[in-house]
């Protein structure tokens, strides 16, 4: 792309787009890890549930910590359900995961990185803790 105003806000789309993000408030969530000075998580991180495949929106999977970024269509139908099901065996298996829907996103994004945050520094100081525990 030759010169344009916008050329940092396209790299930076591009680049988040490239690494799995799949909805523009996965995007939007990315530059807000960014802008908090959190660790990069990982994408659409692939785990096994008993019906198979489970796509997690963003992961930081060596500190036990995932985000779901919730669009209305959780809502419609049996997808809460669904939601609840794939939700219980992620976390049976020892991953925290938040939940963000997206109109809470809209309304209160700090409140929500407040909490990601927390979850954050909570991880790292366990998983620290278990190391001076080990040595």
């Amino acid at each position: 792309m030759t010169r344009s105003r916008r050329r940092a806000l396209l790299d930076a789309v591009i680049r988040d787009v490239c690494n799995g993000a799949e909805s523009l408030s996965e995007l939007d969530f990315a530059a807000a890890c960014r802008a908090r000075g959190l660790p990069t998580p990982s994408r659409q991180v692939l785990r096994r549930g008993p019906k198979g495949r489970i796509y997690l929106d963003v992961a930081w999977e060596d500190l036990g910590v995932a985000v779901e970024i919730d669009g209305a269509h959780h809502g419609w139908g049996l997808g809460a359900v669904e939601d609840a099901l794939r939700d219980n065996n992620v976390r049976l298996d020892g991953l925290l995961t938040l939940r963000i829907p997206v109109l809470g996103w809209r309304m209160d994004q700090r409140a929500f990185m407040d909490q990601v945050e927390r979850a954050l520094v909570a991880a790292a100081e366990r998983a620290e803790l278990q190391k001076v525990r080990a040595s």
